[in-house]
C-alpha cells in the first residue's frame, strides 16, 4: 500500500504557502471557563488524514471525549490539499473549527498568523515525549501544539533475500553498498531510494543519511551531507540502485512492493499488515546506516499535532482544549497505532506498540534525539530540502561530485 494511504503527513507543503496570504488575531482566551458550563457547547474538529480506519476511529475517540465532558463535537475529514484551503478561508474569514489537527511542518505559520492558541493557558503541556517530539508544538516558547503521532524513516529489506544470501541488515555506508551489489540481479536491484527533486520524498528519505554521517541538514558543506550524497552516487554507479531515482517520489515504494527492489527506507507506516499483504515483498526494519563506526543512526521525525484556535469566547476554547486533552491520552494514540500503524508520540504507548508488533521497533527506537526539521529549520526547510532534491539529480544525472552539485543546489 502506497505511502499516500497509509502517512498521515503528505501534502503539507500547500498549507504552510497558503497561510502567508492571510493573518488572524493573537487573542489566545482566558483558561479560567468552569467545565460546568460546557453543557451545550458544539465543537469542531478537522483534519487532513481522510483514510480508514484513521477517520472512523478519530470520529469515536472524540465524540466519547465530548460525551464524557458534556459537550458535542462534529469531525470534518479533509484531504491535505482541501484542508489547506479550508485553512485559508476559515482563518481569513475569522471563522476556524475549535480543533485542528495540523502537520509539524506548518505550526509556524499557523502560530504567526495568530490562529492558535497557547495550549499551556488552558494548563496544557505536551507530557510523555521524547525532547525532539516534545519541541514540535513550540515556537519562541509558546505552546501551540501537541504531537500524537510522529513519522520517522528506517532502513526496509527483504528478510528472505537477506536469508537466502546469508546477510545481515547493513549498519554503514560501506556494507550498505556491498550488500546492495550483492543482492542486485538482472530483474531487481539491491536498493531504490526517492530522488525526485519536485516533491518531498528525496529530501525526507536522504535526510537520515546525513544525519547519521553526523552532517548539518543546512550545511552544503558539511561533510556528512556530501558523504550523504556520495553514498547516492556509489549506489548508482555500482549499478545497485537504478538512475531512473530521480522520477520518482512516493512512487518509490512501488518498485520494493513489486519485488523490484531488495531494500529501500521507509516509515512505520509500512510495518502495517495491509503491506505486510504483498505476495513478492516480506519486509522488516534496520537503524539506518551510519558513515562509519563513530556515528549513530538518526532519523528526522516530523508529527501530528493537536491545536485549538483562536477566535472563540472562553468557555467554548476551554471546552475544547479539555477534548483535546482526552483525544491525545496515550491509550488513545495507541489504539490508533494498532490499526494504522501511526506511530504514538507518547514514549509509553510507543513502547507497548513495539511489544505488540517488534516489527515497528527500530521506528520507535529511532525517536530518541530525531531531528526535528521543521523546529530546526522553520520555513527555511522547505528551501533547504528542495534544494537538497536538486543535489541529488546533479549528482545522478549530470555526474556532479557531491561537493559540486551542493554547491550549485546552494546556490538555487
Amino acid at each position: 500500500m502506497s505511502r499516500r494511504v497509509l502517512s498521515a503527513l503528505g501534502g503539507t507543503l500547500s498549507l504552510t504557502l497558503v497561510l502567508a496570504a492571510c493573518g488572524g488575531s493573537d487573542d489566545s482566551p482566558d483558561a479560567g471557563a468552569d467545565p460546568a458550563d460546557f453543557e451545550g457547547v458544539e465543537l469542531t474538529m478537522w483534519h487532513g488524514v481522510p483514510y480508514d480506519p484513521f477517520m472512523t476511529l478519530n470520529r469515536e475517540q472524540l465524540e466519547q471525549c465530548a460525551e464524557d465532558l458534556g459537550v458535542t463535537i462534529a469531525v470534518e475529514d479533509f484531504t491535505a490539499d482541501q484542508l489547506a484551503q479550508q485553512v485559508l478561508q476559515a482563518g481569513s474569514a475569522g471563522d476556524l473549527p475549535e480543533i485542528l489537527m495540523v502537520n509539524s511542518a506548518t505550526i509556524g505559520e499557523l502560530a504567526s498568523s495568530g490562529f492558535l492558541a497557547d495550549l499551556s493557558a488552558f494548563g496544557l503541556e505536551p507530557e510523555g515525549l521524547d525532547e525532539s517530539t516534545e519541541q514540535m508544538g513550540y515556537r519562541d516558547g509558546t505552546l501551540y501544539g501537541i504531537a500524537t503521532h510522529v513519522e520517522l524513516a528506517a532502513l526496509e529489506y527483504r528478510p528472505d533475500l537477506f536469508e537466502e544470501a546469508g546477510l545481515e541488515p547493513p549498519t554503514t555506508f560501506e556494507e550498505l553498498r556491498e550488500v546492495a551489489a550483492e543482492l542486485t540481479t538482472e530483474d531487481r536491484y539491491g536498493i531504490a531510494l526517492p530522488g525526485d527533486a519536485s516533491g518531498d520524498a528525496g529530501s525526507f528519505f536522504l535526510l537520515p543519511f546525513i544525519l547519521s554521517a553526523g552532517g548539518d541538514p543546512a550545511d552544503f558543506s558539511d561533510p556528512g551531507t556530501i558523504a550523504a550524497l556520495q553514498l547516492y552516487q556509489d549506489l548508482v554507479e555500482d549499478g545497485s540502485m537504478s538512475s531512473e531515482m530521480v522520477n520518482w517520489g512516493w512512487d518509490f515504494q512501488d518498485q520494493f512492493n513489486g519485488g523490484l527492489a531488495a531494500m529501500t527506507m521507509n516509515g512505520p507506516w509500512a510495518g502495517s499488515p495491509q503491506s505486510q499483504d504483498y505476495e513478492n515483498a516480506p519486509r522488516e526494519f534496520a537503524p539506518t546506516p551510519v558513515l562509519d563506526s563513530s556515528h549513530e543512526p538518526r532519523s528526522g521525525v516530523t508529527g501530528n499535532l493537536w491545536t485549538v484556535t483562536t477566535g472563540h469566547d472562553d468557555t467554548v476554547s476551554a471546552a475544547a482544549a479539555a477534548v483535546l486533552d482526552c483525544r491525545i491520552a496515550p491509550e488513545n494514540q495507541l489504539e490508533i497505532a494498532e490499526v494504522q500503524y501511526y506511530l504514538p508520540a507518547h514514549q509509553d504507548a510507543a513502547s507497548d506498540f513495539s511489544e505488540l508488533d517488534p516489527v515497528i521497533a527500530p521506528f520507535v527506537d529511532g525517536i530518541a534525539g530525531a531531528y526535528d526539521q521543521a523546529a530546526e529549520l522553520d520555513d527555511d526547510w522547505r528551501a533547504v530540502g528542495t534544494r537538497l532534491g536538486s543535489a541529488i539529480d546533479y549528482v545522478v544525472v549530470e555526474g556532479m561530485s557531491p561537493e559540486e552539485a551542493l554547491e550549485r543546489a546552494a546556490g538555487e
